[in-house]
């Protein structure tokens, strides 16, 4: 679902935009600080109707062929919390770049990324798929019960 915001000034539309980013990195548990370069993570769409899997690319890939002024805007983003990353789904079977906030994804194994890639990103009740996602909620469910939002994410140190 979208959502179209309308403002009155471009910095009105920086404050808000300001405001949720601080929103989302306030709510980043333990388990998402650790998605760095190579990670690969899933996200649940439309209600989790279907997944996304993605993986971060390496911080050398990312910034490949880059001008300097990229490679800041990128390094920018990923201390935000922002991860460039190729993204595959059942609506996009062969990838998508984008960038990805790490308060929207969960890590996951690159076997289990393999697999969901075997089964060209459909879901499938198979043994593997169900044992990710009884993983990711027991660690969802211990996330909400100790996450210290102040920790450093791996990038920042501590």
């Amino acid at each position: 679902m979208s959502h179209v915001f309308e403002f009155d000034s471009f910095e009105e539309a920086q404050e808000k935009m300001a405001s949720a980013e601080a929103k989302a990195n306030a709510a980043v548990t333990t388990r998402q600080k650790e998605i760095a370069y190579g990670t690969h993570w899933l996200r649940g769409i439309d209600g989790a109707h279907f997944f996304e899997y993605g993986y971060v690319l390496p911080q050398d890939n990312a910034e490949a062929n880059q001008t300097k002024e990229s490679i800041r805007a990128l390094r920018d983003a990923y201390a935000r919390g922002y991860r460039f990353s190729q993204a595959f789904s059942l609506y996009t079977p062969t990838g998508e770049l984008g960038d990805t906030h790490i308060a929207v994804i969960w890590p996951i194994t690159e076997d289990e990324f393999n697999s969901a890639s075997a089964c060209q990103w459909q879901l499938t009740g198979a043994e593997w798929e169900r044992e990710m996602l009884s993983r990711i909620v027991r660690e969802l469910a211990d996330a909400q019960q100790t996450t210290d939002p102040a920790s450093p994410t791996p990038q920042e140190g501590p």
